[in-house]
């Protein structure tokens, strides 16, 4: 679990801007990137990688959602004594950036990243476009502005051209910023109780200003909504599917599935299956390693392997530069468990180690070499950094307990 002795949460949120203008929009979301998406990003550094916090605390990064779009900083799994050191290191971090600006390859691999999430589409590509020109819409916005992205990404190029685009917006709407809050959350361990004792008292108020009438009213519904609830549900009124409904046809029956045999290391053949579609100009690739004769002993630590796997650094490369790489030639790698369940026999089932991408197919190149750097040479050697991914696994998972 997440340490005792670090129980502290703090945050410093601004208020930056109107929400209207897509430029201003945009520009905000890639600086809250360059400042803490990653190994490589400053404030990631300074409060992560330093060991002041454990991990950055929900709702950290600028959100476009409201009326004037809030930026945040905040941190979770901090020392009590330690609030003052990590408010004064955000400052410094913000002030240094100010003057310094960020390195040309981290500003192209946000772009990269930027372009990237143009091209893929996912089932829900048009909810989610939707939603996002919603928040700006309902605030006054041209809804229609938002959708020219390109447009969008050549006057942000000209504009880091012309002048430091990022160092003035850190100045403008933080450092010189004084609409700001500060918030210290720290655990209470009688909270249950005292909100139990509240919701009592609350309670035998309201009781204590009811009539006879008010109170026989409020038993009478309250028996109509047992009675409800205990009814049997008429399941006609709600949708189904009936076999007519499927299509005997499997679908995607055009699809062309090409299988090939590939020569990997030692002479060994390695089957690989392609299957060609119009994936608006990325490849996406998936690879299995088989791990059926792995002992059982060891099967358990096969999560934290593949969480390791793509966070600790490969090759030639430490963590912050492989992080680097991905950033820039791909929209990500990632490892992950595979299980893969025998349908004829649910007892039976196969395990593997998925190692999966995505890049635009003019970086095909560069992914295959990472991929196999990351499988082949991969880095263990740092403890400070494993130690780093677990605590940052353990807060996640303390906090889906406390929501």
């Amino acid at each position: 679990g997440s340490d005792p002795s670090r129980p502290t949460k703090f945050a410093i949120s601004w208020l930056t801007h109107r929400n209207s203008d897509p430029f201003e929009s945009m520009a905000m979301s890639l600086l809250s990137k360059l400042l803490l998406d990653g190994p490589n990003a400053p404030m990631y550094a300074a409060l992560i990688d330093s060991n002041m916090a454990l991990d950055f605390a929900p709702a950290t990064g600028y959100h476009h959602g409201a009326r004037e779009a809030p930026f945040t900083f905040g941190v979770s799994g901090i020392a009590p004594e330690n609030v003052k050191k990590v408010e004064d290191t955000i400052m410094q971090v913000l002030t240094k950036v100010s003057e310094e600006g960020f390195p040309e390859e981290r500003i192209n691999g946000i772009l990269h990243q930027t372009e990237l999430s143009l091209k893929h589409r996912t089932t829900n590509f048009g909810m989610a476009v939707s939603s996002g020109l919603n928040y700006a819409w309902i605030h006054g916005a041209v809804p229609v502005e938002r959708l020219k992205i390109d447009k969008l990404i050549k006057r942000l190029r000209e504009e880091l051209k012309n002048g430091p685009l990022f160092q003035n917006l850190i100045k403008k709407y933080l450092l010189n910023n004084q609409h700001r809050v500060y918030i210290t959350m720290n655990p209470d361990e009688q909270y249950v109780q005292k909100l139990d004792e509240a919701e009592t008292s609350k309670l035998q108020q309201i009781q204590s200003s009811l009539g006879q009438d008010e109170i026989g009213k409020i038993i009478d519904q309250a028996q109509v909504l047992k009675q409800r609830q205990e009814s049997v549900q008429d399941v006609s009124v709600l949708p189904t599917i009936a076999i007519d409904d499927i299509s005997p046809e499997a679908p995607g029956k055009d699809t062309v599935l090409e299988e090939r045999t590939v020569s990997g290391s030692g002479n060994i053949s390695v089957p690989l299956l392609a299957v060609p579609q119009p994936t608006n100009g990325l490849t996406y690739v998936k690879t299995l390693f088989n791990l059926n004769s792995l002992p059982e002993h060891l099967q358990s630590y096969v999560p934290l392997f593949a969480m390791f796997l793509t966070n600790m650094g490969a090759g030639k490369w430490d963590f912050r530069q492989l992080a680097q790489e991905l950033e820039s030639n791909t929209g990500g790698i990632d490892a992950s468990v595979f299980i893969n369940w025998d349908p004829q026999d649910a007892g039976q089932h196969s395990v593997g180690l998925l190692l999966s991408g995505s890049c635009l197919d003019a970086k095909l190149e560069q992914m295959f070499d990472i991929m196999e750097k990351i499988a082949t040479e991969p880095h263990f050697e740092d403890a400070e950094r494993i130690k780093s991914l677990i605590s940052q696994k353990n807060i996640g998972h303390a906090g889906l307990f406390s929501a």
